[in-house]
């Protein structure tokens, strides 16, 4: 359950961010506006601001936004789809997810510069990953790892948020597979990324599940060092859920 936790938070980091608005607001702007792709957008937002408070609500914006298909364009097509699997992984529907992520990855292939396609990646590796399929999650893992290293984001801090959360994503997979040693590699890579980033939150994360591979194959006390470093992370950041899972 770490493990998935943590993937599900990669997931939601890539996720759009929304504008501090409520939903009044967005349904207001809504209702005023006449240009297709502008209410696309804003059918958008909506649904992602009820993902946290109700899927279903969500799900029904996204498909409401599917019903413009033919007047928007092809790249805020793709957006709906993601962010449609988006809210249908979250909810468990997995091969509904990947239906949809498969149809705005389809899109993005005539855009491949688009950074957008990541969180395709992501939501696929996802996917994989809950299906068991560790080999392939790894590939989209890893097409997302390649577009970045293309520079396909320039935004550096961003970049080292994204390698953080990927690389440990990544560790936790070979950790799945039983290569220890390829998944305490893959999670000194995310600390360093994650240090950059001063993403304490992901540091903390990484830390922990440096512990229990040291666990498994008995060092105790690097073990013991590193959940002690975790555990000052989430203490100093004040992370209450940190703690419950360091305790």
């Amino acid at each position: 359950m770490k493990h998935l936790y943590i993937l599900i938070g990669f997931f939601i980091f890539f996720c759009e961010s929304i504008i501090s608005q409520n939903i009044d607001s967005l349904k207001l702007q809504y209702q005023v506006n006449s240009e297709p792709n502008k209410k696309v957008r804003l059918l958008i937002q909506i649904g992602h601001a009820l993902e946290k408070k109700d899927l279903d609500s969500s799900i029904f914006y996204y498909k409401k936004a599917l019903t413009f298909q033919k007047k928007m364009s092809d790249t805020l097509l793709a957006r709906v789809y993601s962010s449609m699997g988006t809210a249908n992984l979250l909810k468990g529907n997995i091969d509904i997810c990947l239906d949809n992520q498969i149809k705005a990855l389809k899109i993005y292939e005539n855009h491949p510069s688009n950074p957008d396609v990541l969180k395709v990646y992501n939501s696929i590796a996802l996917v994989y990953f809950y299906q068991g399929d560790f080999e392939k999650a790894l590939i989209n893992f890893n097409h997302v790892k390649s577009l970045l290293d293309k520079n396909i984001l320039t935004d550096s801090l961003k970049v080292n948020q994204i390698k953080g959360k990927l690389l440990n994503n990544i560790g936790i997979i070979y950790d799945n597979k039983s290569q220890l040693d390829l998944a305490l590699e893959y999670f000194m890579q995310a600390s360093t990324h994650s240090k950059k980033a001063n993403d304490s939150e992901n540091l903390s994360s990484v830390y922990s599940n440096m512990g229990l591979i040291y666990l498994k194959g008995k060092r105790y006390e690097l073990a013991e060092a590193i959940f002690t470093e975790a555990l000052t992370i989430r203490k100093k950041e004040n992370n209450i859920y940190g703690l419950c899972k360091s305790n």
